[in-house]
């Protein structure tokens, strides 16, 4: 009123509050305008205040809209924009900021800008996708790369809208955008999923191709043999060749055996069934015991076996049977890769952390693309009818899961052509002074 009186002119926009008697509060507008008599003199002011309790209840209402939008946009990785093509100006809501690690007070986004953060190999196609959909004035999605200014990368997903004039002219794109890192990454992991289950199944069908061969060989030579046994076809039983077919039988049959074990292992390990039953044991006697058994098991072939152990080795506790089962997988591979005059060096190292048992040969090797694969079940060097070697293919998938078993690990380093070397590593906390079980068996 002070203002429209002294300058003359009327005031408008101007808010206040009213307080009442009871104390409650009332917003309203003030509109002073000034008040002439007859002659056109200023006599005084005239002021309407307007109410405006439902406005800023409707404007409170509006913003709290707009932060449950904001909140949810959030929550959703979203945001939406909007595009003029006369102006070039490009609008983003508060949601496509947050995606963009922009803020609306200090950034104000372009299609340049937005170029520059896509990822180099996605704005070729972003711009050809982006030039169909205003040439056709349909409905369009793009999926592209973005690198914020933190260095963070991100999978945007845009969803465009296109606006014409009554002409048909489009003259404006809209539309959302979304942050689908995260279900990209999923399908990925997915797919990998797929990928290796296809792979196995097409490895078990192999193996079971390969087995059958293995499994029909020894079979048939026992039946074989047992029918010429039974049949005394040369003569009463006590002849010399009766000997030799029996000791066939044997071969053929712990082969067989071995098949089957190894398959019940598996079968053991895919359930977690593998128990331990750990005990005190010298490593070194036990390596020399399997390298009798190896050496017995090719009796016309002769090898270089290089076992070196400290002598200053403490006992290993573990579960000798399945020590015994990883050296005999290990060795038996090192002597069957390995040709005849070849060497074959067992190496035990103790270390703070770990204990190490290295099974080096000088044998075929193994190709690089192979090694990953090895420690998988069904997984063979060769395969297929031509295979020149024996087994099942288990070997080394048992070995690695019984020294996971015992809390350590697998280790495989070869040389096509010029040998491999396998490493079993345990805990050093698995090693214990060589009094330590004779004091076990005294507490017993």
């Amino acid at each position: 009123m002070a203002i429209t009186l002294k300058e003359n002119r009327p005031v408008r926009d101007c808010e206040a509050v009213a307080e009442r008697p009871d104390g409650t509060r009332i917003p309203f507008i003030s509109y002073p305008t000034p008040l002439y008599d007859a002659g056109g003199r200023l006599i005084g002011a005239i002021n309407m205040l307007v109410d405006i309790t439902e406005r800023k209840r409707s404007e409170q209402a509006l913003r709290q809209r707009e932060r449950e939008l904001l909140e949810a946009q959030r929550i959703a990785r979203m945001g939406h924009w909007r595009l003029d093509i006369a102006t070039g100006v490009l609008e983003w809501s508060a949601g496509t900021h947050l995606l963009m690690g922009t803020s609306p007070e200090d950034h104000t986004p372009s299609l340049s800008d937005l170029l520059s953060r896509m990822h180099p190999d996605d704005r070729t196609p972003y711009i050809r996708a982006f030039r169909g959909c205003l040439e056709s004035g349909k409905t369009s999605q793009w999926e592209f790369r973005v690198i914020n200014s933190d260095g963070r990368e991100w999978v945007a997903w845009i969803e465009g809208h296109c606006e014409t004039d009554e002409t048909g002219k489009v003259v404006a794109l809209f539309g959302i955008c979304q942050d689908v890192t995260e279900q990209r990454r999923m399908q990925a992991r997915l797919r990998e999923a797929r990928d290796a289950a296809q792979a196995a199944d097409r490895a078990k069908s192999t193996f079971l191709a390969c087995m059958s061969h293995e499994l029909r060989t020894p079979l048939n030579a026992i039946i074989g043999f047992s029918d010429l046994l039974q049949s005394e076809m040369f003569g009463p039983l006590g002849s010399d060749q009766y000997m030799e077919y029996a000791a066939d039988i044997h071969r053929s049959g712990h082969h067989l055996l071995e098949l089957v074990n190894d398959l019940l292992d598996m079968a053991r390990i895919e359930v977690g069934m593998i128990d331990l039953q750990e005990d005190a044991m010298d490593i070194a006697t036990l390596i020399r015991e399997v390298v009798q058994l190896a050496s017995a098991s090719v009796p016309e072939a002769t090898y270089d076996f290089d076992i070196r152990v400290p002598a200053s080795a403490q006992m290993l506790i573990a579960d000798r049977r399945r020590m015994k089962q990883m050296l005999i997988n290990l060795i038996g591979n090192a002597v069957k890769f390995t040709p005849d005059g070849g060497r074959i060096r067992i190496a035990v190292s103790e270390g703070d952390q770990h204990m190490l048992i290295a099974i080096s040969d000088t044998g075929i090797g193994i190709p690089p693309e192979k090694i990953g694969e090895l420690c998988q079940p069904f997984s063979q060097i060769e395969s297929g009818a031509s295979r020149r070697y024996e087994g099942s293919g288990m070997g080394l998938f048992i070995t690695r899961a019984l020294a996971e078993r015992h809390g350590g690990d697998l280790k495989i380093a070869s040389r096509l052509g010029e040998g491999t070397t396998i490493t079993i590593r345990l805990p050093a906390d698995r090693l214990v002074r060589a009094f330590g079980k004779a004091a076990l068996l005294i507490e017993a």
